[in-house]
């Protein structure tokens, strides 16, 4: 999901604006909830769950107040409502089986010691899943009546004789349970395993005695807890529910290569594209060659932890609404003003400066290491792509896109070269669509 830049004409709905200041609360959130946590008799894991939740707390109250300016709360009917809040209770109820039965059915995978804060999170938090979600969907009753209904078809199926099942909506609903069974506990458990190493080295770390790289530990800690919350919960109650999620197999499949456990077999076997300093071949990046002088290296180091900060100021601007291959909203500030993909591209700008190579003892080495490095790019390339095609099918997002071919960071770029501009590639998909409709 992507962002837009103002003004734009479209529904309000699908438009966010005003979120520039959303990644440093989170960050105050995480900071003072850490400060309150860190001397507690608590596990990593209760740490990372009091993190998290902190986040929820404090950006629900931000989103619920921005989603709800203006609108008039309906009369109701209590019995219809009574009724209403029921369904959405099982309903809710019924996703959280189906993604803790994912868990439990795909063991092999989640039965491995890395995720064990998993299911240590779950023995903690089930408790209390039912009443929260609960009084969540009376509070969203009694505030919104009809408004905004999310149309999650999960009862559809079992009601199918009194009523014709919503195919459409309930694929949504899959996919969308499906991308949260497998991106919540890898984040949270990279979140859980940060932690231990933040309280294991804290003082080093909050001294800056390690340097450039442990300040990274710390951005990548404040990104994910600021991110996590968007996967365990839509709302309709905060506008945050999922309007559609990408069915496309390309999609998921550069989407999943990135993560764990495909990234270890794609990214750091099959694409060892990191220089290397030591052995008989040595590659060397920007970082090896400017060790011994400290004025370069350290500009280089600023430089690597400004791409860090830009991408947790990318991925924290979603907020709430964070989650991979699914629209839910089109946010409208941010690092989004700048450019379509800031989070792609500061990754990848990054890992340049850091693992690029530009000395070799072996010519024909360092021409492998770099064009593995490409590869690399070309992966998240994709996914950008794939982004854009999906999200092609909103016009808001149309919107935005069509204004950065003019207004982006890249837009001298891109009146020069035609592939760049997001026009042609969508006259492209709509000749596709076109064509693909009258078979």
């Amino acid at each position: 999901m992507l962002i837009s830049a103002k003004p734009i004409p479209v529904d309000g709905d699908h438009v966010l604006r005003g979120r520039w200041a959303d990644a440093p609360i989170a960050a105050t959130v995480v900071a003072l909830a850490y400060a309150q946590l860190r001397h507690r008799d608590i596990s990593d894991t209760e740490l990372a769950l009091g993190l998290v939740a902190s986040v929820a707390i404090v950006m629900s109250a931000i989103e619920y107040r921005r989603a709800n300016i203006g609108v008039v709360r309906p009369r109701l009917n209590w019995r219809d409502a009574a009724a209403r809040v029921a369904r959405n209770w099982v309903e809710a109820m019924l996703g959280a089986i189906v993604v803790v039965g994912f868990w439990t059915l795909v063991r092999v995978e989640y039965g491995r010691p890395e995720f064990r804060p998993l299911w240590e999170a779950l023995d903690v938090s089930l408790p209390v899943v039912a009443p929260a979600v609960l009084l969540h969907a009376v509070i969203a009753e009694w505030r919104l009546g009809r408004t905004r209904d999310s149309g999650t078809p999960v009862l559809s199926l079992l009601l199918a004789g009194r009523s014709g099942v919503d195919v459409d909506g309930l694929r949504r609903t899959a996919l969308s349970l499906l991308v949260r069974a497998i991106f919540l506990p890898l984040n949270f458990c990279s979140l859980v395993g940060v932690l231990h190493h933040f309280r294991w080295y804290e003082y080093d770390l909050l001294t800056g005695r390690y340097g450039g790289a442990e300040t990274g530990v710390v951005i990548y800690g404040l990104l994910i807890a600021a991110i996590t919350p968007g996967y365990l919960f839509s709302s309709r109650l905060l506008a945050t529910q999922v309007k559609s999620v990408d069915s496309s197999p390309l999609a998921w499949c550069v989407t999943l290569a990135c993560y764990s456990p495909f990234s270890a077999l794609i990214f750091d076997r099959l694409l060892d594209y990191r220089a290397r300093a030591g052995g008989s071949l040595t590659y060397k990046s920007y970082v090896d060659i400017l060790e011994y002088r400290p004025g370069l290296s350290a500009l280089v180091i600023f430089a690597a932890l400004m791409c860090q900060l830009f991408h947790y100021w990318g991925e924290a601007t979603f907020g709430l609404r964070s989650s991979n291959l699914s629209n839910r909203g089109i946010i409208v500030d941010g690092p989004y003003r700048f450019t379509k993909h800031p989070v792609y591209l500061s990754k990848c700008v990054g890992w340049f400066i850091i693992y690029c190579p530009v000395f070799a003892n072996d010519a024909l080495g360092v021409l492998r290491s770099t064009a593995l490095l490409g590869s690399v790019f070309l992966i998240f390339a994709l996914r950008a792509r794939c982004e854009e095609r999906f999200l092609s099918g909103d016009p808001s997002y149309v919107a935005y896109a069509l204004s950065m071919d003019s207004k982006g960071m890249f837009a001298p770029l891109s009146r020069r070269i035609c592939s760049l501009r997001f026009s042609s590639r969508l006259e492209r998909w709509r000749y596709a669509q076109e064509k693909h409709s009258q078979r």
